[in-house]
């Protein structure tokens, strides 16, 4: 009769420690997979600031080359001007001169 009685608590708590071990891994997978959605959560967010910073990249890289290509012809129309007023006034020098 003992022996059965220590079979039956032996059994017992070998139900209960199934259970309780169920019970503790059904809870870390969900912590697990919360953690899985907020990291995939914040993949998308990485990728999203990845592009965007890429894209901005480009688009200052395109408008220090347009800022160049503007300084240059600055510089161009300048020295034409220059040109054009020293010229105007050696045409006006020689029409005083008539």
């Amino acid at each position: 009769m003992s022996l059965l009685v220590i079979t039956l608590i032996c059994m017992a708590v070998t139900l209960l420690m199934k259970w309780i071990t169920a019970s503790s891994l059904i809870s870390k997978k969900s912590k697990l997979s919360a953690a899985m959605d907020i990291t995939g959560q914040a993949r998308f967010r990485l990728k999203t600031a990845v592009r965007e910073v890429s894209i901005n990249s480009s688009e200052i890289d395109k408008l220090k080359r347009k800022i160049k290509t503007s300084e240059r012809r600055i510089n161009k129309l300048q020295k034409e001007y220059q040109d054009y007023t020293s010229q105007a006034i050696k045409d006006a020098e020689l029409n005083a001169e008539k």
